[in-house]
């Protein structure tokens, strides 16, 4: 497998508007996240992240269209808020 045969990450949101996949491109973050917790499939090649064009079809599905994710994906959580502490009294 060379470079030419995969996405590098930088590039996937670029590709899946490119190739029809969607109208809504995800930012690199989003896609770094999903790639840390197991949602989409990448490979690591001395320390950039790349993804196979035949995979966009997948990452399209579960990061621009979250309402069609197959049932046995995790759903993504919402991050929770923070909670303020009280001041402390001098």
């Amino acid at each position: 497998m060379t470079d030419h045969d995969r996405i590098p990450l930088v590039m996937v949101a670029t590709e899946l508007v490119k190739r029809g996949h969607t109208t809504r491109a995800p930012l690199y973050r989003e896609l770094y996240t999903a790639i840390a917790s197991g949602l989409i499939p990448a490979d690591r090649d001395n320390g950039r992240w790349y993804i196979q064009p035949s995979n966009l079809p997948l990452i399209a599905q579960v990061l621009c269209h979250p309402s069609t994710r197959p049932a046995s994906e995790p759903q993504a959580t919402t991050p929770s808020k923070r909670v303020r502490r009280p001041a402390i009294a001098a």
